[in-house]
Formats: structure tokens, C-alpha cells, sequence
């Protein structure tokens, strides 16, 4: 790739308890105990290799052999740099990194066939962490209606099964907090053009106005929206098609390998 060859050290960085993380850079509650298996270097040490990219400062600790450049992706969006351990910073949050990528996935969603009258919530490791969701939100809108929770630890789908159920579901909403970008989920259910309604206390999606999801700051806001949007299936069916033609602009995979591209070349 023609990367500087200098192989800064990356472990460990000083004052960091890698015990309190969870495997993706979230604090958890209480905290999980790292195993044999997921603290030990899973890269042969003794190779280099061109690139290797770590996903949060937990990552950091899985190899600490050489490489023409190193990149971390700060997800926690807190400004953690190890200064001197990895080439780049990178980060899916505006101002919060040296380098930043926005989100962005395939469009390749199937066509809209609304038949499961529930709404639907997904969250992956959320027995872990559910403090990055707004429980208050949540246990107000399943009081009032149907709704399914899908934690892909508990409920493995395949991405192809994933699709499909997307486009089926009535509703989409988000109750999680992330502070380190858009939640993914969240992103695919807009792509699918799922009509949603977004928690968003840290403002990642700004650029949506009120025709294309609907942003609730509280239990009574959330029920209300969840309570509109059951009511109609034509402001459903215009909510969700509006809000995908945003998210194909913001969340474009384009964008997302542009950035990444940029970013290898530096």
C-alpha cells in the first residue's frame, strides 16, 4: 500500500482497563469479564500485515504484532486517541475524531409488504446493555401496543431473514441511546423504508425532518407517534418512503467507502 513501515507499539495503553469493556467497545453493566478466548492475540503475531483496523480501544489488546498501519475507530465518540499506538483515529461522529467516516450501507432492501401488525425493536447484546436504551420509552409504547424486541444474541436472524422482516413489520422504533453514531439497526430499518420513530438524544439523525421518521424526546411523545402511525397505513406507507429516500443520501455505501479509501491513503 505503500504505508509508512514504522510499527508503533499498541499495547498496552496506559491507564485503560480492558476488563470493563464489552466485546464492542460498550461499558456494560455489570461488567463482563474478558475469557482466554477473546483477550488473546487472534492474529498471528509474527506476520505483518498491510492494514489492520481496530474497532474501539478494546480491540486493541487482539494483536499486537506489526503492520504498515493501524487505524481505530473510536464507535464511543469520547475523543480517545492512543496517541503513538495506532496511525488514525477514525470515528462515524461528526467533530469527535480526526477523521470522520459517516455511516453507510448496501441499499439492496426488498420491496415494502407490511403483513406483521407489530412494532418492531432491535438492539443486539441488550440484556447487557440496557442502559443504552430508554427504558421508560420502551415499556410505554409495549404497554400500548404490540410490540416484538429482537436481540440477535437471544434470536439469531441471517441477514437475507433480516431483509424480509423488515419489510414486513408495520413500524420500526428505536429506543436506544448511542452516543458513538447512528444505530445500525436503525440505518436498516430506514433503508427498508420502514416507516420509524427515533429516540434520538444525541441528534445523529438532524438531517431527517418530520415527514421522513418521527423523533420523540419522551414516553407520552413515543406513545402518541406509535399511536398515529398505527392509525393510518397511508401516513405509514409516506413516512417510510420518505425516510428511505433520505437515508439512501446520508447512509449511502458510496460515502462510507469513499471515506474508508481516504482514510487508508493518508
Amino acid at each position: 500500500y505503500g504505508f509508512a513501515t514504522h510499527s508503533p507499539a499498541v499495547h498496552p495503553v496506559p491507564g485503560f482497563d480492558y476488563h470493563a469493556y464489552f466485546p464492542t467497545g460498550e461499558w456494560t453493566n455489570p461488567p463482563m469479564v474478558p475469557t482466554v478466548d477473546n483477550i488473546r492475540n487472534i492474529l498471528v503475531p509474527e506476520d505483518e500485515y498491510d492494514l489492520i483496523i481496530y474497532l474501539e480501544r478494546d480491540s486493541l489488546r487482539f494483536y499486537q504484532g506489526k503492520a504498515r498501519k493501524k487505524i481505530m475507530v473510536n464507535f464511543n465518540a469520547d475523543g480517545f486517541s492512543p496517541n503513538g499506538y495506532v496511525d488514525l483515529v477514525v470515528g462515524h461522529v461528526p467533530d469527535t475524531t480526526p477523521f470522520y467516516i459517516p455511516m453507510g450501507i448496501p441499499d439492496d432492501y426488498p420491496s415494502r409488504n407490511p403483513q406483521i401488525e407489530a412494532i418492531l425493536v432491535s438492539y443486539a447484546a441488550g440484556r447487557w446493555r440496557p442502559h443504552l436504551i430508554n427504558q421508560e420509552v420502551l415499556a410505554a409504547v409495549q404497554s400500548e401496543l404490540p410490540l416484538h424486541f429482537h436481540d440477535v444474541v437471544d434470536e439469531p436472524w441471517h441477514y437475507k431473514t433480516l431483509k424480509k422482516v423488515l419489510s414486513q413489520f408495520w413500524v420500526y422504533f428505536s429506543p436506544v441511546m448511542m452516543a458513538g453514531g447512528p444505530p445500525l439497526a436503525l440505518i436498516e430499518a430506514l433503508m427498508a423504508g420502514m416507516p420509524c420513530i427515533i429516540h434520538d438524544p444525541y441528534n445523529h439523525f438532524s438531517e431527517f425532518s418530520g415527514d421522513e421518521c418521527l423523533q420523540v424526546d419522551d414516553a407520552k411523545e413515543a406513545v402518541f407517534c406509535a399511536k398515529a402511525l398505527w392509525a393510518s397505513e397511508d401516513v405509514r406507507r409516506e413516512l417510510g418512503e420518505a425516510g428511505r429516500a433520505k437515508a439512501q443520501k446520508i447512509f449511502s455505501i458510496d460515502r462510507f467507502v469513499e471515506g474508508w479509501q481516504q482514510a487508508v491513503a493518508i
